[in-house]
Order: structure tokens, then sequence, then C-alpha cells
């Protein structure tokens, strides 16, 4: 997250969205988004988008090194549900989850959930090269990380605050639903 907020500092995002910029247009009279008002479209620079482009390969970063710090700590064991049975009793007993404590119970789908937290995180790439998958890969992470924090209380919520760096695949994919439902 840190990291995140020094490459937007460091970005030509500032021409548009920040408040230096808003008191700007309000003193020059353009005011974006106001009903009835027409504006200039903001200036797109070429270089805006490598911000984002860094969180992206920094989150496929960590999330393959999570996926791979897996395989090299518990192998194939890692999927055989039992191993993440043990880790959901050990929080839901540390922190009182019910989730986790009934998680615990349900070793085939704890099997389910470590092939596809795994499954996520190594083919995590996949969002960035492929811009058309990253509504899918943020849908997904969203969840997995929802399930992490009510099983185990594991608070990944910057994760999900970071999938922001996906808002233009987003807008693709809207574009491109809109264009096929007229």
């Amino acid at each position: 997250m840190i990291i995140t907020l020094w490459l937007l500092a460091a970005s030509p995002a500032g021409v548009v969205l920040s408040l230096d910029a808003v008191i700007r247009r309000r003193r020059a009279g353009t005011r974006t988004g106001c009903v009835g008002q027409v504006s200039a479209p903001p200036v797109e620079s070429p270089l805006a988008r490598w911000p984002l482009r860094t969180v992206q390969w920094l989150l496929v970063l960590a999330y393959l090194s999570a996926g791979l710090s897996k395989l090299a700590a518990g192998g194939l064991d890692w999927f055989n549900g039992y191993t993440l049975v043990y880790y959901f009793a050990e929080d839901a007993l540390r922190w009182g989850s019910p989730v986790g404590f009934w998680l615990a119970r349900q070793p085939e789908l704890a099997s389910a959930l470590s092939i596809g937290a795994v499954a996520f995180e190594l083919t995590f790439a996949l969002a960035v090269l492929f811009p058309a998958l990253a509504p899918a890969y943020v849908v997904w992470g969203i969840l997995m990380h929802g399930v992490i924090y009510f099983a185990q209380r594991a608070p990944f919520f910057q994760y999900c605050v970071l999938y922001v760096a996906f808002i233009e695949s987003f807008r693709f994919a809207w574009l491109r639903w809109l264009r096929q439902a007229a």
C-alpha cells in the first residue's frame, strides 16, 4: 500500500485527480461532473498508466510468492485439505471464528479451497497479461480474501484496495458489455 501511494505521488495523476486540480477547475469555472455544465475532457498522459501497471505487477509478485511458498513448504500435502483444516482450526480457536470452526470440519471443501487459492496465486499474472480476465480475477480475489478473513481473521484488505489498479480493465469490460447489449 505504501509503495502504491509513493507511485501515485510520483505519477502525473495529480493533474486531474489532485485537490490542486479541483481548486484550479473551480477558479476557472469548469466544474467537471456537474449536471448541465460542459467541460473539456481531461487530458490523458501517456505516462499516467505506469503506476497502475507497476501496482498490478507488484500484486502478481506477491501472489506468486505466496503460491510458490505454499508449494515449497507444503508440497502436494497442501492440496489434501487437512493442511488447510489445521490452519482453520488453529485460527478458529485463537480468534473464535464460527466460520473457521465450520470449515475445520470440512476437509473436502478445504481441499477445493486450497486448490483454488494456489491456482489463483500462481495464475494471477493472467489478469495483467490479458486484461479481459482482470474482472474475474478481481472478483475471485475479493471472495478469496473474504473467506480468509471470515474463517481465519487474517485481514488482507489492502490487497482488495489495490485491485483499483485494474479499474481500466473494468472500464473496458463494461464498455464491451454495453456494446454487446446494444
